[in-house]
């Protein structure tokens, strides 16, 4: 794995005490994934709430629920989130038309603002950085849906900057400007969850978070 050291910096910068770091998210960053990138690099003490297949609804409510949740998110220094590519995967298999998809994207965008002002409520120190999503189709998927995407994205991005929280920009990473690129290497085998480059990949993009 590579060795990372921004977070130690911003650990050292905000006098943090053995930084504390959670991560919030579905599979992709379940089990070895940037979660660990992170981790390794920094020497981080981390809790890693992610779960495959996890879905935005169930993430709210967990975070506004769970006691395991709410006790890691409190105590921690820095907390990522990254959560949607599945509800995004559904809505596009599932709605009939494009006023479906509307509906979807508004309900995630609304559902992810209550998640992460539940986080803050809970903590109101934290470095937030809420990611977004990375394309793992390229230019096989259509131009519509990769424009919905990128929608759905600069919704997170606004979502988290719009807090006085950061964006990491996976989606650009992994995808270029446009979201239409072909990520290559950076997806493994599956064709859907990142390789080691790519979590990397990933752990850079939360490392550099920024705004817009």
């Amino acid at each position: 794995m590579v060795i990372l050291s921004g977070l130690s910096v911003l650990c050292s910068i905000f006098a943090f005490s053995g930084c504390r770091y959670v991560a919030l998210g579905d599979s992709v960053g379940w089990g070895d994934s940037y979660v660990n990138d992170v981790a390794e690099g920094t020497g981080a003490d981390t809790t890693n709430l992610s779960v495959p297949w996890e879905w935005l609804p169930l993430l709210v409510h967990n975070v506004q629920n769970e006691p395991s949740y709410q006790e890691a998110i409190a105590a921690a220094d820095f907390i990522t989130v990254g959560i949607g590519g599945n509800d995004a995967m559904v809505a596009h298999v599932n709605c009939p038309d494009a006023a479906c998809l509307d509906q979807e994207h508004a309900l995630f965008l609304s559902a992810y603002g209550q998640l992460l002002d539940a986080i803050r409520t809970q903590n109101d120190h934290a470095i937030v950085v809420a990611l977004d999503i990375y394309n793992p189709f390229g230019p096989s998927l259509d131009a519509d849906t990769i424009s919905r995407l990128s929608e759905m994205n600069a919704g997170i991005r606004d979502a988290a900057c719009s807090r006085g929280m950061l964006a990491a920009h996976v989606f650009e990473a992994f995808n270029g400007a446009d979201g239409a690129g072909d990520p290559g290497p950076l997806i493994g085998p599956d064709g859907l969850h990142p390789s080691p480059e790519g979590h990397r990949a990933i752990a850079l993009a939360v490392l550099s978070a920024h705004c817009p």
